[in-house]
């Protein structure tokens, strides 16, 4: 991407866009120094609300109240701000103290899915999303996953990606100690789809779930009900999901064996 990039003009480029609604430090800053800078509006209460919001620190220590009450401040902005990325940062702002107020997992999908809407309308091209595969599958066994309300807006145009492995190393959240931390699994998971997968002679490999139909034994595995491992942002041998594989993915990347990411921070 970076390659691509350096012989590319800026309006060719590829960029990476945030689309999650658990933080909004970044956007806060954004739109207060914008607010600071124009002095033809009175801004002091929305600079007041949005001071909370430019620290983590700050938003933690708020009560419910005080969020909904910031809430009905930010929102009578909304119709004051004309450019498209200073609605949509005040929107992520609002997105965020919804999720503070009342979080589901089935709310936190459906706004990034409205996200992902709004990049559509005010952006050219093809959208790549890079998410968890609970996020990405197109099916709403336990929630209605973004990946749902992806394919029941835009059909055969969501094309969902699931990705897993047979053995090797990740990152993942350590709660208990508050970091990020390297996990290592020694082999697949007995009686999954991912021991499955394992046993082919490949040690990487995509298989399109929608061309299963050509291969009957395949086809009457992903179309069974199957275990496969399900990890996000935290890990536990228990994160273990069980569903028809083609109508949770379109397709899946399978590696044999992983190594995990080099963290930039």
């Amino acid at each position: 991407m970076k390659l691509y990039n350096s012989s590319q003009i800026k309006e060719n480029q590829l960029s990476f866009i945030g689309i999650d609604v658990l933080n909004c430090e970044n956007v806060a800053n954004i739109l207060y120094k914008y607010l600071q800078s124009d002095p033809s509006a009175d801004n002091q209460q929305y600079l007041t609300v949005l001071n909370n919001y430019i620290s983590k620190n700050n938003a933690n220590n708020l009560r419910k109240k005080e969020f909904e009450e910031h809430y009905l401040v930010l929102k009578s902005l909304a119709s004051k701000l004309k450019a498209p990325y200073l609605w949509q940062a005040n929107n992520s702002i609002l997105q965020y103290i919804l999720m503070k107020i009342n979080y589901t997992q089935s709310l936190r999908d459906e706004l990034m899915f409205k996200n992902i809407n709004w990049l559509a309308e005010n952006s050219k091209g093809n959208i790549f999303i890079c998410a968890h595969n609970s996020h990405i599958k197109k099916s709403n066994i336990s929630f209605n996953s973004l990946g749902y309300y992806l394919k029941n807006k835009y059909f055969e145009k969501y094309y969902s990606v699931g990705f897993d492995f047979g053995s090797g190393s990740f990152n993942a959240w350590d709660i208990e100690n508050n970091k990020i931390k390297s996990y290592t699994i020694d082999e697949p998971l007995k009686k999954t789809s991912t021991e499955v997968f394992n046993g082919a002679s490949s040690d990487i490999y995509f298989l399109d779930l929608n061309k299963s139909s050509y291969f009957p034994s395949l086809n009457e595995f992903i179309t069974s009900k199957v275990l496969y491992r399900d990890i996000g942002s935290t890990y536990s041998p228990k994160m273990v999901q069980k569903e028809k594989l083609k109508e949770a993915f379109d397709g899946i990347i399978f590696l044999k064996k992983s190594s995990e990411s080099t963290l930039l921070y």
